[in-house]
């Protein structure tokens, strides 16, 4: 969002704005979930 000139009621309801997202990747790979790379 930092290079992006957005801000977080641009987005939809449904999205979560987390501090670092690599952070949030890990924590939810953990959780079983998957990462699929763009």
């Amino acid at each position: 969002m930092k290079k992006v000139p957005i801000t977080k009621e641009d987005l939809l309801p449904c999205v979560e704005v987390v501090p670092a997202g690599v952070v949030e990747i890990v924590r939810l790979q953990r959780e079983d979930f998957a990462y699929i790379k763009p």
